[in-house]
C-alpha cells in the first residue's frame, strides 16, 4: 500500500488534523534527523505536539505523496492561498497552486527528493484562489513512516512576495539616487 490519498484518509493509523486539513500518517519521521525518536514514537503525544506547532506556526506547511498530491495543507497555507484544505487535498500541486510554467520545476524537486537528493531551498510561485501570484521560499524533506509504504514529501515555506518587492524597490531607489548624484556632479562641473 502506498501513500494513496484515499488509503491515507481511510487509514485507522492516521492522525486527523483539525479543521479537515488532511491526515498525517502515524509514525512518520524525517529521514536523517538524529535524536528524534523520543518525539516520533508511534501513537504518542508527539503527534499532538506536531499538530499544535503546525497549526500555530506562521510557516506554510504541506505534505505530498511522491506524485505531488496534497495530503496535508496547513492553516497558513489556507490563509496564503485562499483555498481551504478540502479544496486542494488529493490534487497535485500544479493542478491548483503552481503556475503551469513552473510545474516541471516542481516535478523535478519531487523526483530529486524521492531519489534522496533534496534541493535544500527553492523558490516558486503560487497562484492564489483570487488569481494573485505569491512567491514562496521552500525547504523540503522526505518523510517515512518506517513501514515501507513509500515516502511523503514535506515542504515548509514562507511567503516572500512583499520582501522581494521591498528589495526591488530599494534597488530601484539606489539606482535613482546614483543617477541623481551623477547629474549633480555634472551640474557642479558645469558651474565651475
Amino acid at each position: 500500500r502506498g501513500w494513496d490519498v484515499s488509503s491515507v484518509r481511510s487509514s485507522r493509523r492516521s492522525l486527523q488534523c483539525t479543521h479537515g486539513r488532511g491526515h498525517l500518517p502515524r509514525g512518520i519521521t524525517a529521514q536523517g534527523t538524529p535524536n528524534m525518536s523520543k518525539w516520533t514514537h508511534e501513537g504518542g503525544w508527539s503527534e499532538e505536539l506536531a499538530r499544535l506547532v503546525i497549526e500555530r506556526s506562521q510557516a506554510l506547511v504541506l505534505v505530498t505523496d511522491r506524485e505531488g498530491r496534497l495530503l496535508f495543507f496547513s492553516p497558513r497555507c489556507e490563509e496564503t492561498s485562499g483555498y481551504t484544505a478540502s479544496e486542494v487535498l488529493g490534487q497535485r500541486l500544479w493542478e491548483r497552486l503552481v503556475p503551469p510554467e513552473e510545474a516541471d520545476q516542481v516535478q523535478r524537486v519531487l523526483r530529486a527528493l524521492e531519489q534522496g537528493t533534496p534541493n535544500g531551498r527553492c523558490e516558486g510561485h503560487w497562484i492564489t484562489k483570487q488569481g494573485e501570484r505569491r512567491l514562496i521560499a521552500w525547504r523540503e524533506t522526505v518523510l517515512s513512516n518506517g513501514h515501507g509504504d513509500g515516502p511523503c514529501m514535506a515542504f515548509i515555506g514562507q511567503d516572500i512576495t512583499e520582501h522581494r518587492a521591498s528589495e526591488a524597490a530599494a534597488l530601484d531607489n539606489q539606482r535613482r539616487l546614483l543617477r541623481l548624484s551623477q547629474v549633480l556632479r555634472i551640474v557642479q562641473e558645469i558651474d565651475h
